[in-house]
Parts: structure tokens; sequence; C-alpha cells
């Protein structure tokens, strides 16, 4: 009987076994629709400009075409066939024509620089998705450039003959730069047959050289069943349901209808602008990709340059998250110690620790002005060394001036030492630690799980550190995110070190370096100064944070909150008419407090901040006032000496005919307002008789 018992129960687990795993097999075989799909059109699409007949037959081309006919359109129908395999391009060293914006090293010289790199990439389609197997930046044999895929869409139009109809947006990486051109792919497919592959590039982000690319070049399409088919879909899947919520920047007047859009890339000149937005309470209102030929479709799937946000982002970021992993003392490690080759440096790096190559304040110079190194010499060597021997002794070949920490100069090349530094301390690379340490936890994408590096091991050497990763407008606003939230994810967990976070969002006393543009910066990040002299809106002092990347990359990580971004390459650093604007919004001198009455008392409680030195409590009898207006009396002042503070106005309620209304002024330690809360008011009501 036992043995029976024994036999079924058997037979019932492995039966389990088999229907867990069954389950499982299904769940991983049908990933669940991604976001956007199914595609609900007729297919009916007015056609003129790249119908069936001139992708598979040819056609004579003089120029690129208007961006939206590569775009997904409104009545796109849902495809019936699916793309799974190799796309290989052909002719790519012969084919395709130019024209050049500008071009300040004679590019045209070189006349490769024109000709795509060699095609050959796998996909897998999922829905209306059409995904690459493989993300990030692609390394080619081509002298000049390397290749990122994104995502792109596949759709049906009902005059394309059966055909399903593709699109990918992609971008030509300038090897060993950072500079990013960006284009699109598009052509038909079904059954194992494709037609011509047209394509375009109409944007970058690079200030001395801008080109329009485009050609149609024939393909050939390998179905091949791809492995981990399903693993990508799922991620894929996961990816989009992990960005984000993205509106259309003009939507931004339905949360606040009278808000000036205009404000919004307001001295940018146009067509130098790949894209900007304003990040506010979790969405991102992103205003459109512009191209030289109109808006371009996938703005959220297109990647832009780095530049020098990557000092903030990449090694900010790192140091940020190994001081919360292994205590803030990392932050004073000694360069020496973890980069062999400062031993033959020209200058004096004994003391320089990590902290200071961060601030860019090494000691270790040519010239303290502005920008006069890094545009020197020494920095072009550094910049077009290939190797990691030469880009590191290139780095190392400042002379010592001053002491460490007293003289703010800055070098690309101090972050790249920084980021040598960190990957010595870790034992492992740098970069690779970080995406998985803080790029995941924030659900950045594997669009920019990849960076620039040196050439050793087929350009796969050390990550550069200072410049050299490309963003989406998805990634922006995370990276944005964590710092606003303290360095904490949006699951609250702490991700970053509280304090290091602090000093670079400027809300400590320490404002940082000095700059010879009159801005600051601290920790990889640049703030500028904004107070009532700048414009008398500003109810206090107080100081925006930024990353900021070459020709006019731009994160500005507003004191209310909300972070507003452009992307640009016309040396434009223009935000003024921003942080108005955003200040009208939401005040970026509040600070929360609340008010309680108790009988005739009223309690004013409030946070601190390190950077408020003392408090300041106002009273008046009307509700539009400032501190020091005709009427208002200060009733505390008081020291800033703990996390919460209380003050108690007592015995001034109570009279029905009479209310108060307070407000709490932050001064810094040199009495500078640097905060201010709203009107908190104190009311009493009379009751009506027979109430």
């Amino acid at each position: 009987m036992n043995l029976m018992l024994d036999r079924f129960l058997l037979q019932l687990l492995f039966a389990l076994i088999l229907s867990s795993f069954y389950t499982m097999s299904l769940a991983q075989a049908a990933p669940p629709p991604a976001p956007g799909d199914p595609l609900t059109g007729s297919g009916e699409v007015m056609r003129v400009t790249l119908t069936q007949d001139q992708l598979v037959d040819g056609f004579d081309y003089a120029s690129p075409v208007d961006e939206s006919v590569l775009a997904l359109p409104d009545q796109a129908a849902h495809p019936a066939l699916s793309f799974e395999g190799r796309l290989e391009l052909l002719d790519e060293a012969t084919v395709g024509d130019y024209q050049i914006i500008r071009d300040d090293y004679d590019y045209e010289t070189d006349p490769q620089r024109f000709h795509l790199p060699e095609f050959d990439f796998r996909f897998v389609q999922h829905g209306s998705h059409l995904i690459p197997v493989q993300r990030g930046r692609m390394v080619t044999d081509h002298p000049d450039w390397d290749y990122l895929i994104s995502p792109g869409r596949v759709w049906h139009e009902n005059d394309d003959g059966g055909y399903m109809r593709a699109a990918i947006p992609f971008a030509l990486l300038q090897k060993n730069q950072n500079c990013t051109h960006n284009g699109t792919f598009t052509f038909l497919f079904k059954d194992g047959e494709i037609s011509r592959v047209w394509y375009q590039i109409t944007q970058e982000t690079c200030p001395y050289f801008k080109t329009d690319m485009w050609g149609l070049l024939t393909a050939t399409y390998h179905p091949e069943s791809i492995s981990d088919a399903e693993v990508l879909r799922g991620d894929f899947v996961q990816e989009l349901q992990d960005r984000m919520p993205v509106q259309p920047l003009s939507s931004l007047i339905d949360v606040y209808p009278d808000v000036d859009l205009a404000s919004f890339g307001a001295g940018l000149t146009p067509e130098h602008v790949s894209v900007y937005g304003v990040v506010v309470d979790g969405v991102n209102y992103a205003g459109p990709c512009r191209t030289r030929y109109g808006n371009a479709g996938y703005c959220e799937a297109r990647r832009h340059a780095s530049y020098s946000t990557a000092k903030s982002a990449f090694a900010a970021i790192a140091l940020m998250r190994l001081a919360q992993q292994d205590g803030i003392g990392v932050k004073d490690l000694l360069i020496r110690d973890y980069a062999p080759e400062a031993a033959a440096a020209a200058g004096d790096w004994d003391s320089v620790t990590f902290e200071n190559a961060l601030d860019m304040a090494t000691g270790n110079y040519d010239s303290s002005g502005y920008m006069a190194d890094e545009e020197g010499a020494t920095m072009s060597v550094f910049f077009n060394a290939e190797t990691y021997n030469a880009k590191i002794t290139a780095a190392f070949n400042f002379p010592a001036q001053v002491p460490p920490g007293q003289e703010w100069v800055y070098h690309t090349s101090d972050t790249f030492i920084l980021v040598r530094a960190l990957q010595n301390y870790l034992g492992e690379d740098v970069f690779d630690w970080l995406v998985q340490q803080v790029f995941g936890p924030l659900k950045i994408g594997p669009g920019a799980h990849t960076s620039a590096r040196t050439s050793e091991n087929d350009w796969q050497g050390q990550a550069f550190g200072g410049y050299g990763l490309w963003w989406s407008v998805d990634d922006v606003a995370k990276l944005a995110e964590v710092m606003h939230n303290h360095g904490r994810t949006p699951d609250g967990a702490q991700l970053l070190h509280p304090e290091l976070v602090a000093q670079a969002m400027q809300r400590t006393p320490d404002r940082g370096f000095l700059t010879g543009s009159g801005e600051r910066y601290r920790l990889g990040f640049w703030a500028s100064k904004f107070s009532p002299a700048v414009d008398p809106a500003f109810e206090c002092t107080f100081y925006t944070p930024y990353m900021s990347g070459n020709g006019g990359v731009t994160i500005l990580l507003l004191p209310n909150g909300m972070t507003y971004y452009y992307f640009s390459d016309n040396g434009e650093f223009v935000w003024l008419d921003a942080v108005k604007e955003t200040h009208r919004m939401r005040s970026h001198c509040r600070f929360p407090a609340r008010i309680e009455r108790s009988g005739d008392d009223v309690a004013l409680t409030w946070q601190t901040e390190s950077l408020h030195a003392r408090y300041r409590v106002w009273r008046n009898t009307s509700p539009d006032y400032m501190p020091n207006d005709m009427g208002t009396t200060m009733i505390r002042d008081l020291e800033n000496t703990a996390a919460e503070l209380t003050h108690t106005d007592f015995g001034h309620c109570g009279n029905p005919q009479t209310n108060f209304y307070y407000r709490i002024e932050a001064l810094d330690e040199n009495d500078v307002r640097v905060g201010l809360t709203g009107v908190l008011g104190e009311f009493d009501f009379q009751l009506k008789p027979g109430s």
C-alpha cells in the first residue's frame, strides 16, 4: 500500500513538474504584446515616395526624402509576416550620395567617410517591432564609423503587393570620438524576399562635421531561427514597459494651461537642435526629433552623443555608487595607488585624490585660463590617441602648478585617469560594473550599455569616462530622476551616496569651484546661479546643477524637481527662459512646511536642509506678502540645529475677525535667502446662527 502511494505521489510530482515546465515554455514562447501593438490602421496609405515599385525596381534620387515618408503612418496595418534572420546590405562602399553642411577638418578628402560600413546583422520581430539582436555600439571594419542600431517597426500597407514594410533607426558613431549621426533604413520584405534598402542620415550631434548621406542599396534577407529569440522579445517588451511615460511637449498645456512652451528651446538655433524636452512629475514631455528634412520618426529610439555629460553620468555616478557600496572614504583614495602610470607623470600626483580628479582640481596643468588646456596641444594628443598607452601618457603630461584641491582647470583627461583608477580599485571593467550596479536598477535600456573605448582588443579597451556614451530621451530622464531623488531608485533603494549627491546637486554650503565662465563645478556637475538680480521673479538665490556636453548638450536639474534637456551642436548654452518658466510653474525657492493649530496656538514644522544655516519665521495678516514687506513681523530667528524644526506661535489664534499668515525664510551662511516656504494660513471661522 505504501509502495503504491509512493508511486502515485511520484507520478503526481512528475506531472506537476511537466505542467510547470510546459507553462514556463508557453510563457517563454509567447511574451505579451509590446506597447503599441497591435496596429489598428486600415493599411490605406497614400504614398508617392518610396513606393513598392521604387524600392523593388530602384529609382533615381538626388537628395534625402522628407522624414515623414520613413515614419510609421497613421493608417499602418498590423504586419501579417514576420522578419527573423540576417539583413545583409551590399555595395555599401560604393553606393550613396552626400552633401556637406559643415566640415572643419576637411573630411571631404576621405571618400570612405561618406559611405556606410558593411552591414550584416540579425533581427527578430515581435508584433510590429523589429529588434536588433545586438544592441549598443557595434564595432565595424570601417576606418571612420561604427554602428548603433535601435529597434524599429514593421507594418503593412495595402499597395505594397503583399510585402511588409520595415524601418530601422540607426546611428553612425565616429571612431575614437563621440560624434553621432542619426539615420533610418527602410525596406520591404516577404517570404525570404527583400527589396532594395533606402537609407538617409539627416541629423547629428557633432559640432564640427555635419552632412547628409543617402542612398539605395541592394540587400539580402537570410531567414534563420535566432537562438533565444523569445528571450529577446520578452526583454524588449519589458524594456518598453520600463520606459518613463512620454508625452508630446505640447501636452504640457494639459497640466499647466498657462505654460509658455516657447520658453523651452528658446535661444537655440532650431536647425542645430536634435531634441529637447522637460521632465515633470515622472512624465517626459519631449519635443520632436528634428532633422534637416522634417521631424524624424522613432524619436524615443534615437541616440544622441553624450559628450561630457558622461563626466557626470559615468565617472561621478560611479564614484557615488562606490561610496554607497564601500563607504564615503573611497573619494579620498589616492590616484597614484590605483594608476601606476602616475609614477612617470610630468606633474605631481602623490596627494591627488579620486575626488580631486572628479573636481578637475588636481593641481597639474599648463594654463589656468578658462578651457585653455582643454583646447591646447596636450589635449589634442589625448583626444586623437587611439591606444590606452598613448592616451594615458598624454593624460599625465601636465606639469604641477599648485597643490591639489585649490585650482579648477578643466581636463577631460583627468576623468580618463579617474575611471582607470576606479577600474583598478574594482578589479573589473568599470563601465560594465556601472551598467550592472546603476543602469540596471534604473532600468536604463541596453542601447546605453556600451561605451567608446581605446583600440585594444578591437576597440574594446579602456572606457573613456569623460565622453563617449549615447543617450535616448528616456535615459536622460532616468539619470536626472535618480539625482533629484537623493540617489534613490524609484522603489526607494539607496543607490548612490546621499551626501555626494547632495554636494553635486548644490544642496550643501559647498558650492564647488568657481570656473572662468562664472559657473560652479562640483563632483563632475556644473551649476548656474540665479537670483532676484537676474530676474525679480526669483524669490531667492539658487543654483541649478547640470550635466554639460560639447557643442550644446545640456541636462538641467532644476531645484523644483523638474529637468530641462536639449541636444544641440551649435555651441549654444542658454536656458534662462526655461528656468524662469519652470519657476513660474513651480517655484525653485520653495521648501515644504506644515502648520497645525492647537487651541489658540499655531505650530509650524519643517524639514531642514544642510544648505540652510538659519531660518526666520514671518507673520502677516495679508496672504500675499514677502519677508520684510510693510506690516510683516519677524517672530523667530533660529539656527539650523536639527533635521526637523518647529516654532509655535502662542496665543495668536481664536479671533474670527483676524487670520494670520506665516512664511519661513531659509538663509545660507552668508545671510542670503536660499529658500522660502509658501504662505501658511491660520483660519478662524465664526459660525452663523442656526448652523
